[in-house]
């Protein structure tokens, strides 16, 4: 099974541009192992380079419009992600925020 395979490889591999592209793949293969794997490592996605941190705004995204009450698994992560030092991750993040969100509080902080 791909899939499988490619977790087993995100798990063991330390090159971000490697972990990127495999986590973009099962994201585009298999939603539910991506999601899985953030669940997993929703502690270290700022370790997890640029690249890879925008591809998890987009996976939260799309998680977060097919289903709504998933939102609080993100909601952590995209305030970290807006200390990001990458200006990129940072404007994705706050813009993630305010399209999941219409609380004063989220749109606040995607202000600042």
């Amino acid at each position: 099974d791909a899939a499988e395979l490619i977790q087993n490889f995100l798990q063991s591999e330390s090159d971000l541009t490697a972990r990127r592209n495999a986590f973009l793949m099962l994201f585009k293969v298999d939603q539910e192992r991506a999601v899985s794997f953030y669940a997993e490592n929703a502690d270290s996605v700022m370790k997890f380079g640029d690249g890879f941190q925008l591809i998890i705004l987009e996976m939260t995204r799309k998680v977060c419009r097919q289903d709504p009450a998933q939102k609080s698994r993100f909601i952590k992560v995209l305030f970290q992600l807006l200390q990001s030092a990458s200006s990129a991750v940072a404007f994705e993040a706050a813009w993630t925020l305010v399209s999941l969100s219409a609380a004063p509080t989220a749109v606040r902080a995607a202000a600042t």
